[in-house]
């Protein structure tokens, strides 16, 4: 998936997968008769399809998630330290690929985020509406940093960027703006929100203390 853009698959099972920008969903083209197995690098939302007799596990960074029918978000890009898995609706389960470690269940509007480098997970209670708002067409800043920020939304328009002072990088945000405004727009109600400007060169966008 390029960036910029978001792509819905329907897999064989009639399981429903939204891919966000920048994102693969790797999947068989038929599923084995005992399981239903796929990976993502990058983020998806899914609506597993329920089948008792076939569990349906989603491999990603360094997890791997067993869905029992449900709505989740699983957000794990190489450019990023930790894989965030998110369940909206149903129950999961997350372990280690290497399968070091006990299986840890989710109940719907709890986040995991495995630390990659650190190979621990930590649970928080979220807003789901704040995570999966990109499946709805927006932006959705709560508590973001401006880091996080930059990162979805350099994937999303196609653009690279540089925060000149590295203090910038942890200050949060909130709001809320449509995925398919113009950048503009986005710039303006970030500038707006924070002591923070905006230049271009080319395609590099820099972000400096105002």
């Amino acid at each position: 998936m390029p960036r910029g853009g978001e792509f819905k698959i329907v897999l064989s099972d009639s399981t429903v997968v939204w891919l966000n920008s920048e994102s693969q969903l790797r999947f068989p083209e038929t599923f084995a008769a005992n399981e239903r197995r796929v990976s993502i690098s990058g983020e998806a939302y899914f609506e597993v399809k329920k089948d008792p007799t076939r569990p349906f596990y989603v491999e990603s960074a360094g997890q791997v998630v067993q869905v029992y029918g449900t709505r989740f978000d699983i957000k794990a890009y190489p450019d990023e330290e930790t894989v965030y898995t998110t369940l909206e609706e149903g129950c999961i389960s997350l372990r280690r690929l290497d399968h070091h470690g006990g299986e840890l269940f989710l109940v719907p509007g709890q986040q995991a985020l495995y630390n990659l480098a650190e190979s621990d997970v930590e649970m928080k209670e979220v807003k789901t509406s704040v995570i999966t708002g990109w499946r709805h067409g927006r932006f959705v800043f709560e508590e973001q940093t401006l880091a996080s920020i930059m990162r979805d939304l350099s994937r999303w328009y196609d653009f690279e960027y540089e925060i000149t002072d590295p203090s910038l990088e942890n200050d949060v945000f909130l709001g809320s703006v449509p995925r398919y405004s113009d950048f503009r727009s986005v710039i303006s109600i970030l500038e707006k929100c924070g002591d923070i400007s905006f230049s271009t060169s080319g395609n590099k966008v820099i972000i400096s203390p105002r």
